[in-house]
């Protein structure tokens, strides 16, 4: 899995997508150089690169968004990124193929 762009310097996923990334890359993190935030419910500790997320979403993007720094990458599924767009958090779409075999 390669990084979005030069232009992020952070990313946003859920649980799922999180999941999924860590099977893929055989437990091995492939965005070590992004700030990666972790949208669940479930309980997980912190880790050197990721960050776990469990309160208000909109606040907490609100908030990032203030902050200076790069781009946002929202890494997800639809549900996630309906969410996204549905709350105007959304700026800009680019869509990439992503193939993992």
């Amino acid at each position: 899995m390669g990084e979005c762009s030069p232009r992020c310097d952070t990313i946003l996923m859920g649980r799922i997508s999180y999941e999924e990334t860590l099977k893929l890359g055989k437990g091995e993190w492939p965005f070590k150089s992004l700030k990666t935030f972790v949208f669940t419910r479930r309980k997980f500790k912190d880790g050197k690169e990721i960050t776990f997320v469990n309160e208000n979403l909109i606040q907490m993007i609100e908030n990032l968004r203030r902050k200076s720094g790069k781009d946002i990458w929202l890494f997800g599924g639809g549900s996630f990124i309906k969410t996204m767009r549905d709350n105007d958090l959304v700026d800009e779409y680019v869509v990439l193929p992503y193939r993992y075999f």
